[in-house]
Parts: C-alpha cells; structure tokens; sequence
C-alpha cells in the first residue's frame, strides 16, 4: 500500500544536538515538520537557521507545551497536509536515522499498524534509564494485558496519524514526558496492530535529558494510575464507534473481547465477587458517561416509572444494577450463591409439569438476572430449559461462562438460522417433557411484524413471533422472570402460567394472540414500577420502528375482502 510519511521532530533546549541529526534527517529525502516547544529566542533563531538550510518545515509553539502536546500539534499539522504517517524522532541525536527507512518499510506492509522501535542499548547507557524503563513496561504489559509493546518510553516510533488521532479525541493523552507511553497504551485499546523493530541507542559524552527526575517520575506514576483506571473499561469493553448513535439494539454488536472475558475470569479468581465489586463502579462510570443514547432511553423509562408509581431512582444507579447482575451471574455459575438466595414463585406448579411428562413454552424479558435463575435451576433434576435466542449479540459472554463452569454449557436454538428443522426440533423437545424460552421483550432483527401493545402509560411493539410459536406450541405457555425484589433485598424468580383457550377461527387466534401480548407487557409493567433499576432495554422503547403492524400483517376477514374488492 502506497503511504504518504514525514517526520516529526520536537525540539526543546536540544538545538545543539539538533544541528547533527538534521543532516543525517536530510539525507533520506523525506519531508521532516520541526516543532518549536517555546525554545528561547537564541534557540529559536537557531533552529529557524537549521530548518531553512535543510528545507524543513518548522511551526513554532508560542509557550513550553511539553513533548506530547508539541508532538500532536505536528501530527494535526501532517494530518492537514495530506500525510498518512508520521515517523517521530527525538532531537537529541540518541536515534540511529537511518533505521526510518526499517520503520517506513515496515508501515508499508502494515499500513494500519503502530510500528514502535525498542532499544538496543550500548554501554554508554545509565544504568538508572535500563533498569527504570522496565517498570514502564511492566505497567504497559498490565494496562493492555498483552505483549505487544516491548518498550513503550522509546520515542522513536512511526503513527498511522488518522487512528493516532481519533485517540487523541476518545482518551486523555499526556502532554508531557509521559506521552509516549500513554498513547501507545490508548491505540492498543483501540485493537491496533503493533510492530516492534530493534534500533540502537547511543549517549553522547556532552548530551542532557528533558527529563526531570523527581518531577516527571512523580508524573509517571500517576499516568499509570489514571491508565490502569481506564484500563478496566477499556480492556473489558472496547470503545464502540456506533456509542452515542441512534443504533437498533440487534444491530449492536456485544460490547467486549474473549480475551477481557479471561481476565474477568482471571480477577474474579484471585479476589472473587468482592475485587469484582470494587471494580465494578469506574467499569459503570465508563459506560454512563460515554453511552449518551442509552443514558437518555435509561431516563426516560425511568421519567415513566415514575409517572405511574411514584418511584424514582437515578439513572446511574440503573446502570449500576445492570453491572451487578453480570457479577450476579458469575456467581451463580461459579456455585458461590445457592438455590436459597432466589425466594421461588409458580416452582410447584413447573414441576408438576415435569413429573407428568409435560413440557412447556416460556415467555420472559431483559429484565433481572436471567442467568441467576438458569445456573440454580441446572441443578433440579428433571428441569431442562432450551433458550432461543440471537447469538451473535451475547456469544462471548455466554461462552466465558462455559468456562467458568463447564457444567453450564447448554443446547440453544439460534434465531440466527430458525427454519423449519428448527421448528421440527422444538416440538420434538416440548413432547420430550423439556421447556422452550425466549425473550419477547424486543423486536428482533429477522421479525418483521409486531404487536402493539400498552406499557407504562403509551403503545410500544413487542414481537410477535414468540407470542405465535406460544400459540402454536399447543401445551402450557408461562411468564418467566427473575429480578433483584427492592423490597425483599433479595432475587425472586416467578413462573406464572397464562390462561389459555383453545382457539378454532382465525379471529380468535388473532384477538388471543393480541390479548397474550398485553397481558406479557403487564407483567413485565408491574415488575418494572416495583423495581425499576431491573429493566435492561437501554434504547428508545417507544420508538416506532419499521416493524410491520399486527393488523397489516394479519387483516380481518371484512379488510380481506376489502383489499381484494381494491381497484388499483
């Protein structure tokens, strides 16, 4: 891939040692940008002789702004002139130039990844730099629990500069000595490819750092605290570019890595449900202050709830009990909670069912903890509960979960591909004795038609397709829901059965369908006006979507003839 590189230089108090390394610059024959960080007025007519003699271009900073801000002032400045990289250099002459073109070659193959160099260090290096750089390491290797940056204080590097600089929008970098750092940590979060080239390094005799020791290593610190802070969003969820956009929820994808999920598991292994806790509060923080669509849908469920029961809660604490009930459900599989911490409504009557042969189709929600329910329930005999569901918005999560208790693995029908072998099996499962769920709550990406149903004061659509497969199941239908009880401080799970007739016209399959959905939405709405942090739909919920209308998709008799008597 052809790329359009320059080189960008900051200079503070190193003119001296500039004058040099310009000429070994010059000899590449590549456009280099000089950036003045508010030298003195000697320094500066200095280096405006350097830079004209050698062609390059210089852009003065008024004031000292510190090697970070100096050197993304340049990358702006590239960016705006058209080139896609940019190969940073110290002026202190340590750099082995001619390694540019081993750095620019390797961009050239990976044009989309940060190519970092790491230091061959001779003997002229002190010993206090050598073995002060591998504590820096060793926090990067923490903050991108990864491997990919072998040195990250090195600042001879090369940046794509369009994905350098949408870090420099979505994360803090620092301005100053601890800039290469933090930015090669923040492009890592950001799922960038890294190239690690070794160069060496050389002092000279007469040679100075920038670096102050007490000040900037007192400023390193707290960069990697402030990094390790963010790292824990950051690694567990990555940034999602669609965050902030009016965005249908089945088009989202699961917000996460496999690799995060490990190191859940990991934390979650050395300090359990309490170090998760703790954790828990800067994870939600992160994803309250940068999810501005799902703050806004939280807020207005919450503006209803409070219309109709007089409950209010903030918005942050929904979204805390949304992380709770991840960790929740951690415990539930890794067996620290027991059947004892759910108060059981309807059980009785589900295992009845089971004795007798019978099986059943189950309605529930994204509300509560479903996993809860489903971890405790795996271990009564004769339950066995089959989900039908989108994989693709919730695998990764479900998988960290199979491995944190190999037992929890379980056959799921995927909506994904639902056809009719699909159909086939479900039946031959509910013959079986065995119970079918899904979750009615939203409209899904392949169901086009929906129902319109009453909730919290104004029409919204549910699905219609879990109501119809309910219908057409021909055995029992139940609402299935577990969620945190406010009043009890304590998980409750409900089966509820819903009264059912057998239905011979058309009519009445359709009003009962209608009538199945509205009684579902009221069960969920009396749920949510006792425990309004329990909802977890954080979208518009009363947006009218291009789903197809119940009555459109399903005319009555006197409409059908209408439509066929229509003159086009």
């Amino acid at each position: 891939m052809l790329i359009k590189p320059c080189i960008v230089v900051p200079v503070f108090r190193h003119v001296g040692l500039f004058r040099t390394c310009a000429k070994r610059i010059s000899l590449l024959s590549i456009p280099v940008l000089v950036i003045d960080d508010g030298n003195t007025d000697q320094d500066t007519k200095e280096l405006e002789s350097i830079t004209t003699s050698h062609g390059f271009q210089l852009l003065k900073l008024a004031s000292n702004q510190g090697k970070g801000a100096a050197v993304m002032q340049g990358f702006r400045l590239a960016f705006e002139q058209g080139f896609t990289h940019a190969v940073q250099v110290d002026a202190d002459g340590q750099h082995r130039i001619e390694d540019i073109l081993t750095f620019l070659e390797a961009a050239r193959e990976k044009p989309e990844a940060l190519i970092l160099g790491y230091p061959l260090f001779d003997k002229s290096a002190p010993k206090a730099r050598v073995w002060g750089r591998k504590l820096t390491n060793i926090m990067i290797t923490i903050e991108t629990l990864s491997f990919k940056v072998k040195d990250g204080l090195f600042g001879f590097r090369v940046y794509p500069l369009e994905k350098s600089l949408k870090a420099s929008e979505r994360f803090f970098l620092t301005p100053g000595m601890g800039f290469d750092p933090s930015i090669a940590v923040q492009l890592c979060w950001m799922d960038i490819a890294v190239v690690n080239i070794p160069s060496p390094v050389s002092y000279a005799p007469d040679g100075f750092s920038n670096f102050r020791m007490v000040k900037d290593n007192f400023t390193m610190i707290a960069i990697h605290i402030r990094l390790l802070l963010l790292a824990i969003p950051s690694l567990l969820f990555k940034p999602n570019r669609s965050l902030g956009k009016k965005t249908d929820w089945f088009k989202q994808k699961e917000r996460g890595s496999r690799f995060a999920l490990k190191t859940l598991k990991l934390l979650y292994g050395l300090g359990g449900r309490s170090l998760l806790s703790i954790l828990l509060f800067p994870v939600i923080l992160y994803f309250y202050l940068t999810a501005p669509s799902a703050r806004k849908a939280s807020k207005d469920f919450l503006k209803r709830v409070e219309l109709k029961s007089g409950k209010s809660i903030s918005s942050f604490r929904h979204f805390f009990a949304f992380g709770k009930q991840i960790i929740d459900s951690i415990s539930a599989w890794d067996k620290t909670v027991g059947v004892e911490s759910i108060n059981w409504h309807g059980e009785k009557e589900i295992f009845s069912l089971v004795d007798s042969g019978q099986g059943g189709f189950v309605l529930s929600a994204h509300i509560g903890c479903l996993e809860m329910a489903r971890a405790l329930h795996q271990a009564k005999e004769g339950l066995k509960v089959t989900p039908m569901m989108y994989l693709k918005n919730a695998q990764m999560f479900r998988t960290f979960l199979e491995e944190l208790d190999p037992g929890s693995k379980q056959e799921i029908v995927s909506l994904e591909s639902f056809d009719i072998k699909a159909a086939v099996e479900i039946s031959k499962r509910l013959e079986k004795g065995e119970f079918i769920s899904i979750l009615a709550d939203r409209i899904s990406a392949s169901s086009e038609r929906a129902i319109e149903v009453d909730f919290l004061g104004e029409k919204c659509l549910l699905p219609e397709g879990p109501f119809a497969m309910a219908l057409s199941a021909s055995c029992p239908v139940y609402s299935f829901f577990c969620y945190k009880d406010s009043e009890q401080d304590k998980y409750a799970a409900t089966w509820k059965i819903f009264e059912l007739e057998n239905c011979k016209t058309r009519t009445a399959k359709r009003k009962q369908m209608k009538g199945l959905a509205q009684e579902f939405a009221r069960r969920m709405e009396d749920i949510c006006l006792r425990n309004p942090d329990q909802w977890f739909n954080f979208y518009d919920y009363w947006e009218k979507s291009n789903a197809v209308p119940f009555e459109a998709a399903h005319p009555s008799p006197k409409q059908q003839k209408k439509l066929r008597n229509r003159k086009f």
